[in-house]
């Protein structure tokens, strides 16, 4: 009977836990072996936060794999795990970050997990700010070092970026006495996270704008965007950027002019008569997506008209859907750039184009079109 009284005790509770189907946990056996092997291999494991029996560590692997982000998110359970833990992960995400070599770009769910925390993580600032330029080879892509180049505190940085506007001026004083261009393109990329907070920024930023080394003057461009919106200093740096001999800093700068909004407007009417074509259609589709009631701009019209009686090969094409985009803003439908109609064959299109031409500016077809096409 005494025996017979110690197996029911020992029974019953497995039997009560395994009662319900919603509390068994099929992986459970596994997380444990998993969680023991750590212990055993990682000193100081047994410390770590550890979320439903895995350890920080475990779920700071659990990133979304087939993700296009970078970096690559965790997953829903494993932000679940991060959120919970909360600050109490921030020194060991910076322990993770300290020991690894070649971490840039979230591996392991590092930067992530700073994402997920945000201000809770405000602790780790000295450390990461410190780690950043001291620990300058914790990135050193292979083929930034084949260009001469090192670029030096990315992921620290990142991390402080995704802390948010109190990191702010860790990260600033970092770009103000950057000695090195890998840490100076570190510090310029983590201050346009921050936007319109990082203002007082502007002025180091616009230093860097036409910068010989491309990769600086690329992300100060994009950086000024973020930051300056409003600004019309800002506006004049990202407009003289637009005549850089180099194709990724004019780039930089046309998407720039869209954290601007109205304001630039005149800016994009006259690229629309820049010598580049590419900058010309890029201008065009920016101008029609936020401020389609700017096609029929007396300005942009003349310039579709001019455009429409050119001869040289790449203005006509673009005449045409100017004055195309003008005609469906004039009937009340908004313009859709980024159709081509027939954009390699301009002259079956030229007759509807005049025709538009002569109904929505009738002095315009005149001084323009009948003046240069017989």
């Amino acid at each position: 009977m005494k025996w017979t009284r110690l197996w029911l005790l020992l029974t019953i509770p497995a039997v009560a836990v395994l009662a319900d189907p919603a509390d068994y946990d099929p992986m459970l056996p596994f997380r444990l072996r998993s969680l023991n092997e750590l212990d055993k291999t990682t000193p100081g494991a047994r410390t770590e936060p550890v979320y439903k029996v895995h350890a920080l560590r475990v779920w700071l692997g659990d990133v979304m794999i087939d993700s296009s982000r970078m970096p690559q998110p965790l997953e829903p359970e494993a932000a679940e795990a991060i959120a919970h833990i909360g600050s109490n992960a921030a020194p060991w995400l910076v322990k993770f970050l300290r020991e690894s070599a070649t971490i840039g770009f979230g591996e392991n769910g590092i930067i992530p997990a700073f994402q997920i925390l945000g201000p809770q993580a405000r602790a780790a600032i000295p450390d990461l700010a410190d780690l950043a330029v001291h620990q300058q080879n914790i990135l050193r892509p292979a083929n930034a070092l084949a260009h001469g180049w090192e670029i030096s505190g990315n992921a620290p940085m990142e991390a402080l970026a995704a802390i948010g506007p109190e990191a702010f001026p860790a990260v600033f004083r970092i770009l103000t006495n950057a000695t090195s261009p890998g840490l100076r393109l570190a510090a310029i990329n983590s201050i346009g996270c921050y936007g319109t907070n990082a203002a007082p920024a502007l002025p180091e930023l616009l230093k860097w704008v036409g910068d010989t080394n491309e990769m600086l003057a690329e992300a100060s461009v994009s950086a000024v965007g973020e930051v300056g919106r409003h600004q019309p200093a800002a506006l004049a740096a990202i407009s003289n950027a637009l005549d850089s001999p180099n194709l990724m800093v004019r780039e930089s700068a046309l998407n720039a002019l869209e954290r601007f909004g109205c304001e630039a407007n005149p800016l994009l009417i006259r690229l629309m008569n820049n010598s580049n074509e590419g900058v010309r259609w890029v201008a065009f589709h920016s101008l029609a997506c936020a401020a389609p009631t700017e096609m029929t701009n007396p300005i942009v019209l003349a310039t579709a008209a001019r455009h429409l009686c050119s001869t040289e090969g790449g203005w006509q094409p673009l005449g045409i859907e100017l004055i195309r985009a003008a005609s469906e803003q004039a009937a009340g439908v908004r313009p859709d750039p980024y159709m081509y109609h027939l954009i390699n064959q301009p002259e079956w299109r030229l007759p509807d184009a005049t025709n538009a031409l002569w109904r929505l500016a009738p002095a315009l077809y005149t001084d323009y079109f009948t003046k240069n096409v017989q």
